[in-house]
This record gives C-alpha cells, sequence and structure tokens, in this order.
C-alpha cells in the first residue's frame, strides 16, 4: 500500500520499498528491487503506475516535453513492461493498452484521453 506524505521534508524508506517526489509529497511504495534496474537492460517496468508516472519516465528519453492533457488520463493505471527507444514508439506501446492518444503540438507531445 502506498503511503502519502505531503509536505514531508524527509521520509524512511525500507528494503523493498521505493519513494517517489512529487511537489512536496513524498510517496512510498513497496517496489520490486529487480525492477529499479530493468532501465539499464533497456526496460521500463511498471505494476499499476499511473500514467502521469510513467509519463514523468518518459520524459527522461525525449527531446520534446511530454505533457498530459487531462486528469482522467493521468489517473489510467498501466502494468507492464516499455522498451527503451524511440519515444513514438514507446507512446504507441501504452495507446495499444490504454485509451489515449498523443499528437505533436507547438514543439512538445501532448497525451490525453481518446474516450
Amino acid at each position: 500500500a502506498e503511503a502519502v506524505r505531503p509536505g514531508v521534508a524527509n521520509a524512511r524508506v525500507q528494503a523493498g520499498e521505493q519513494a517517489r517526489v512529487a511537489g512536496r509529497a513524498i510517496t512510498v511504495a513497496p517496489t520490486h528491487a529487480e525492477d529499479a534496474f530493468a532501465w539499464q537492460a533497456g526496460h521500463l517496468v511498471y505494476h499499476g503506475a499511473t500514467l502521469s508516472e510513467v509519463v514523468e519516465d518518459l520524459n527522461r528519453y525525449s527531446d520534446k516535453p511530454i505533457v498530459l492533457e487531462d486528469t482522467r488520463a493521468s489517473a489510467l493505471r498501466f502494468t507492464g513492461i516499455i522498451e527503451i527507444g524511440e519515444v513514438s514508439r514507446m507512446l504507441a506501446h501504452l495507446q495499444s493498452f490504454l485509451p489515449i492518444r498523443s499528437s505533436d503540438e507547438h514543439g512538445r507531445i501532448v497525451v490525453r484521453s481518446s474516450t
């Protein structure tokens, strides 16, 4: 189970947990240690991650900022493996599993719900 600690300056992370920082909130959740290093083998592994968390990771590999257009899309959950490569291919992979679409608009990639 996730524990969100808004406004907390620090949090203790135990073995088998990961911490994510978003603004002033720290989220501590269980993790699979082998998944944390999957990027070294060219993969991103997710277990029930929100699309906003996935997009945050994809932005590390994109020359253009990837932005979520709506809150419905950002709350979608994704479980799976994404092979690190061209951003368009990684987004196409997500689109095959989630009701989203992406488009190149004004120097950025916009992701929005397709429903």
